[in-house]
């Protein structure tokens, strides 16, 4: 009797666990809470809003975007709603709260362009605060954003070819809009190149690792942590510097010559993802050769001036996956990101 009756309460205790258990994972699996605006959240908490009511709401802090990447983007992870949910799931979009409810976003440019491209409009995004400097003038809160190096003022005025220019404010979009006909952004198809360079494959990397052997590896500032801000658009530049402008960048400069005529063709084939990431593929002896490694940008780009190139590879090296880097903040950083960053090396 004593065995059934311990038998019984084992069962119902390991009924009421399995409740407990339930019930936990339940209110574990609920979203977090939904966003109301204007935005009154503390610093490090998130919120929840369908595209639909966040896509006025978010201002973007560069003013270009690369359409390939964008495109290929919607076509990987954008192409049903639930794909499109799944993929907003695993991006939070780190913002900023500025003066008069403005709330500009730092990251994932590129991933809301592909959304709203998609059309699916009631997906849920999730926003995580980073700082709050709602309580600032507007040009402190601007001096700010461009000291911490959160904002991109850079763009080309004519060509696609030509290095960017710094440009005003008042070039940045207003919101999020990637459409099929038009866009809030300027078009710039080295980050695209970079982005494919990202995710370069290789026959000779593990498959638990198919893109040891990238272009650069996306490390986080060694002083805090975090993500280093426009660590792309640096690469960008290069890659337009060392094409058009200073093909000595190249190990073989003859190989300048042969993407140049390659460039037109990119142009006008942005959806063409095969031939972006062959492409891409090419460059990825340039990324990792000599003119890589001591490059830095030149004077006349603010912050960006004079900075190296974050994540440079050595030629031959197998690489592992990019870290995850801590999410920006206003607090622990350094006014300036360092213009030296550890290299990769043999």
């Amino acid at each position: 009797t004593q065995s059934t009756w311990g038998g019984m309460q084992g069962a119902i205790l390991s009924s009421t666990m399995r409740a407990v258990l339930f019930l936990f994972f339940l209110v574990g699996a609920v979203d977090c809470k939904s966003c109301e605006f204007p935005l009154r959240l503390s610093v490090g908490s998130e919120c929840q809003a369908p595209w639909q009511d966040l896509q006025p709401i978010l201002k973007p802090l560069q003013p270009s975007v690369g359409f390939s990447y964008v495109l290929n983007k919607f076509n990987k992870d954008f192409q049903s709603k639930s794909d499109a949910q799944a993929t907003m799931d695993s991006h939070a979009v780190p913002v900023i709260i500025g003066p008069g409810d403005l709330v500009v976003m730092l990251d994932h440019h590129h991933t809301l362009c592909a959304l709203d491209l998609s059309g699916h409009s009631s997906v849920d995004v999730t926003i995580h605060i980073c700082c709050d400097l709602s309580h600032l003038s507007e040009s402190q809160f601007w001096d700010i954003l461009t000291r911490e190096n959160f904002v991109y003022l850079l763009s080309r005025n004519a060509s696609l070819s030509d290095l960017p220019v710094p440009v005003s404010r008042s070039q940045l979009p207003q919101n999020i809009s990637f459409q099929s006909s038009s866009s809030s952004f300027q078009d710039d198809p080295w980050r695209s190149l970079v982005g494919y360079l990202e995710d370069v494959k290789s026959n000779a990397c593990p498959s638990n690792n198919p893109h040891c052997y990238r272009g650069f590896v996306k490390i986080c500032d060694p002083t805090t942590d975090q993500g280093i801000p426009f660590l792309e658009f640096r690469w960008a530049y290069f890659l337009n510097d060392a094409v058009f402008f200073n093909t000595s960048l190249f190990d073989d400069p003859s190989d300048a010559l042969t993407f140049q005529a390659l460039f037109s063709q990119l142009l006008s084939s942005e959806a063409d993802s095969s031939l972006w990431e062959s492409t891409a593929a090419s460059l990825v002896s340039l990324c990792r050769g000599s003119g890589a490694s001591s490059y830095h940008l030149p004077n006349g780009l603010g912050l960006l001036s004079g900075m190296s190139l974050p994540g440079y590879v050595a030629p031959n090296i197998p690489v592992s996956e990019d870290p995850t880097c801590a999410a920006p903040s206003c607090t622990n950083r350094r006014s300036v990101i360092p213009k030296f960053l550890t290299h990769v090396r043999s």
